[in-house]
């Protein structure tokens, strides 16, 4: 993703990996499964993205 800026990934705006990050938890979703929803895998992690949570 960074050829040759590897330190772009580091900080900043830049520094996240989402292109294709959700589909390889698809994949492995499809090849693990683990008796559980998509939904009650993320939902936990959607509500502290919108809520936040205290220190």
């Amino acid at each position: 993703m960074f050829i040759g800026r590897e330190n772009m990934s580091v900080a900043g705006g830049l520094g996240i990996g989402i292109p294709g990050e959700l589909r390889t938890y698809e994949k492995a979703y499809k090849l693990f499964g683990g008796g559980v929803t998509w939904k009650e895998l993320f939902e936990p992690t959607i509500q502290l993205c919108r809520e936040g949570f205290r220190i």
